[in-house]
């Protein structure tokens, strides 16, 4: 399945014979839910990943995960987990840079000018954040200086508050629509409340691979997702909006673009303390949160492997079916 060099998922779709209804009908909201960029700018070689691993791998690959409690409370347990080992979390501690000398980091300063100083230090900023930290002789080298050449996309999503229940559906895949996802929060997360209006809904509804909308004003995405709700859900047209929110994120995520993979670096960086997470850097998976939490399992054996505690933390991919083998590539 693989190509023999990466391009366009878009051009390996023609070349395959895949219709332009297809294209709109199915590829399309896969690649740009998944990816974050339309198929005609996706590598091919992460695209058919996407579809080999989520699809072919496993009669189970579909699956998808959603949090059933709000986002704040997991955030909550993870601080309550270190500081149970005598961790400490400090927050509201914006770093200023990563001071190196003698070939290794030692000291992390702060934006009160505070210098933290650790035996291992571990980066999950994005890779722009990451360059203004570095010192510039450290940031124009390998592999540091690969992060100049990756692209970004950008992520949208709309939070609508209504006052009675719009829709039964837990979420939604809109096709052929400027709206890719709609969430139904009040039953997925049954934690979250319309602010106290029993009987109510709250939806988020997401559009990935929005360079076109992101920097467009907020009344008007509000008013793009209210007409997608009112026409895709009938119940909602004579709903009242008790609240509304837009989220804007221009780089959410890398851009998987063709060849991107090679200016990803590893977990482990050539300064011999210092240790990189994030979605951006090389998991074998696109900018994902299940390669989000790869790298940084990744990045934890790395630290524990730098004093010669061997440990595996990765979780085991799910196995290849039999029947996966004959028409994929494994």
């Amino acid at each position: 399945l693989l190509p023999p060099a990466d391009y366009p998922f878009s051009h390996w779709l023609s070349v395959h014979g895949q219709t332009a209804r297809a294209l709109e009908a199915f590829w399309r909201p896969v690649v740009v839910s998944a990816l974050n960029v339309q198929p005609e700018h996706a590598s091919t070689a992460q695209a058919l990943m996407l579809f080999r691993d989520g699809f072919l791998r496993h009669r189970r690959a579909y699956e998808l995960g959603l949090p059933m409690v709000p986002l704040s409370e997991i955030a909550e347990a993870a601080r309550g987990y270190l500081e149970s080992f005598g961790g400490r979390v400090v927050c509201r501690a914006a770093a200023a840079g990563i001071e190196v000398q003698r070939g290794a980091v030692s000291g992390v300063r702060l934006g009160d000018g505070r210098v933290v100083a650790a035996d291992a230090y571990l980066s999950a900023v994005p890779p722009r954040a990451l360059l203004r930290l570095l010192p510039e002789s450290v940031a124009a080298a390998a592999p540091f200086a690969g992060l100049r050449h990756l692209e970004y996309a950008a992520i949208v999503a709309a939070h609508l508050w209504f006052d009675r229940v719009v829709t039964r559906l837990d979420h939604a895949a809109l096709v052929d629509r400027p709206v890719d996802w709609v969430f139904n929060k009040s039953r997925v997360n049954t934690r979250v409340r319309p602010y106290g209006l029993e009987g109510g809904t709250y939806l988020t509804l997401v559009v990935s691979a929005a360079a076109d909308l992101v920097r467009r004003p907020r009344a008007e995405i509000l008013k793009l997702a209210l007409a997608e709700v009112r026409d895709a859900l009938p119940e909602a047209r004579a709903a009242g909006v008790v609240r509304a929110l837009v989220n804007r994120h221009a780089e959410a995520t890398f851009a998987p673009l063709p060849g991107c993979d090679r200016f990803r670096p590893g977990q482990v960086a050539p300064i011999p303390n210092l240790f990189l997470a994030g979605d951006w850097t090389r998991t074998g998976w696109p900018a994902t949160m299940e390669g989000a939490v790869r790298s940084g399992r990744l990045a934890a054996e790395a630290v524990l492997a730098a004093p010669g505690a061997r440990e595996t933390l990765l979780t085991p991919d799910l196995a290849v079916a039999p029947l996966a083998r004959v028409v994929g590539r494994w």
